[in-house]
C-alpha cells in the first residue's frame, strides 16, 4: 500500500535529518514510525484484516465493583414497558 503525504517543509527536513542519522531513507523511517504507531494502537492484541486494524481491548468486568453499586437486578422488557408507561416521567 502506498500513500502520498504532504508535510510542511520544516518537518520534512527534520525527518530527513533523523532518517540520515539512523542510516535509513525518509521512506524507511516513515514506514517504521507508522508500523510502530499501529502496533501501539493495536495494543499487541489486535489483528489485521484487509488492511484495517481490528482493535480489541481487554476489559476486566465488572467495570464498577459491587461494593460501589450494590446489587443491580436485571431488567426485563416488561419492566421497561412499566417504566415507560408512567405519566410522571421527567421530560
Amino acid at each position: 500500500m502506498a500513500a502520498n503525504v504532504q508535510l510542511p517543509e520544516a518537518l520534512t527536513h527534520r525527518l530527513e535529518k533523523l532518517a540520515q542519522e539512523e542510516g535509513t531513507t525518509l521512506e524507511g523511517l516513515v514506514r517504521r514510525l507508522v508500523s510502530k504507531h499501529l502496533e501501539r494502537r493495536e495494543g499487541g492484541s489486535g489483528q489485521r484484516t484487509r488492511n484495517r486494524a481490528v482493535l480489541r481491548k481487554d476489559v476486566r468486568l465488572p467495570l464498577i465493583s459491587k461494593e460501589e453499586t450494590g446489587v443491580i437486578l436485571p431488567i426485563s422488557g416488561a419492566d421497561l414497558d412499566e417504566i415507560l408507561a408512567c405519566d410522571n416521567l421527567a421530560s
